[in-house]
């Protein structure tokens, strides 16, 4: 999805019928943020997948490139292909 506001509601339930698990990644805050608003929306709707937000935490982050920060965050390539494969 490309954005939080206003959420695709046919999409999101769409999504919770077909899938027991989702995976959000967004670059911004993990906290109050994309992943939270579908985790919201889906119980709200009674929809329980497993869900799990990729985001940056609350906390100071250092500077550096993007890549560089990526990784710092946990959201680079390998990290992100790294969680989605240890969620099993």
């Amino acid at each position: 999805m490309r954005y939080i506001k206003p959420l695709d509601e046919a999409l999101l339930s769409e999504i919770g019928a077909r899938f027991g698990r989702i995976i959000t990644i967004e670059d911004g805050m993990r906290n109050g943020g994309f992943g939270s608003a579908v985790l919201e929306w889906m119980s709200d709707h009674n929809y329980r997948p497993q869900i799990t937000r990729m985001g940056i935490d609350d906390n100071f982050v250092e500077h550096g490139s993007v890549e560089q920060l990526y990784e710092i965050v946990g959201l680079d390539v390998e990290s992100i292909k790294n969680n989605i494969m240890n969620e099993d």
